[in-house]
C-alpha cells in the first residue's frame, strides 16, 4: 500500500491543480491596495501576501520601515520590472496599515 500511495503523491504532484485560496479582507485589501500603486507578483496574489505578512513580521521585530523599503527596492530590482523606492515605502506602509495595524510602521 505504501508504493501505491507514493505512485499515487507523485502523480498527482505533477499535474497542475487549481487551489482555492481563503484570504482575508484584510489580505484583499493589501492585494488591491498594492496593485493600485503597480506592485504585483509574478506568483500572483499569494506571494503579495507573503510579502506582506514578512513586513509585518520585520515590523514587529523592530525593523525599521526604512530599511524593510530598501530591502524590498534591492531585491526587486535584482530583475527587470523591479519596483521604485516609492513604491516600497508605500509597500511597507499598506502592509502596516492592512496587515498589521497593531504594530508600528514609523
Amino acid at each position: 500500500m505504501k508504493g501505491a500511495l507514493a505512485v499515487i503523491t507523485l502523480t498527482t504532484g505533477l499535474l497542475p491543480i487549481p487551489t482555492a485560496h481563503a484570504y482575508t479582507s484584510q489580505e484583499w485589501n493589501f492585494i488591491h491596495h498594492t496593485a493600485e500603486i503597480g506592485i504585483t507578483s509574478g506568483l500572483g496574489p499569494s506571494g503579495m501576501i507573503t510579502v506582506g505578512w514578512a513586513i509585518c513580521g520585520a515590523l514587529a521585530s523592530g525593523e525599521s520601515p526604512e530599511s524593510i523599503a530598501s530591502y524590498l527596492f534591492a531585491q526587486s530590482n535584482t530583475h527587470a520590472g523591479g519596483i521604485t523606492w516609492t513604491q516600497a515605502e508605500v509597500e511597507v506602509a499598506l502592509a502596516a496599515v492592512d496587515l498589521c495595524p497593531g504594530v508600528s510602521s514609523t
